[in-house]
């Protein structure tokens, strides 16, 4: 037979769903899955938020429409995605600092191009 989760949910949490909440308190995200705390993080920490919705969902105990429905504001895509890389690339992934972005090379022909848009000096496009 299968554990029962309590129904109680933390005050001032956000309910997603009949099991899942989420607490917002003191400079902390706490997720709930009936009384226990399933996981924790910063409230400014990104990565944590990412993997902890990404493992309710691939685990089954939200689904992404309904933290898209919730005050969360985070798009169905945008889980959908989160929840594609942790089964692809697992948790870790989640915590990788993101590879630096190249510099921009301006080509002769990206050159010429922007020369030709520019406005005459003095006038505007207004």
């Amino acid at each position: 037979m299968p554990q029962l989760l309590f129904a109680g949910f933390p005050e001032g949490a956000l309910r997603i769903n009949a099991a899942l909440s989420i607490l917002k308190k003191g400079g902390h995200v706490t997720y709930f899955l009936g009384g226990d705390n399933f996981f924790a993080h910063a409230e400014l920490e990104q990565c944590g938020q990412r993997f902890a919705i990404a493992t309710l969902i691939d685990n089954g105990h939200t689904k992404a429409s309904e933290v898209a429905a919730s005050e969360l504001g985070i798009p169905y895509r945008t889980l959908m995605n989160w929840t594609r890389q942790l089964a692809q690339k697992g948790g870790g992934s989640f915590y990788v600092p993101r590879a630096p972005r190249g510099s921009t090379v301006l080509t002769e022909e990206k050159g010429k191009h922007a020369d030709r848009s520019r406005p005459p000096h003095g006038f505007s496009r207004a």
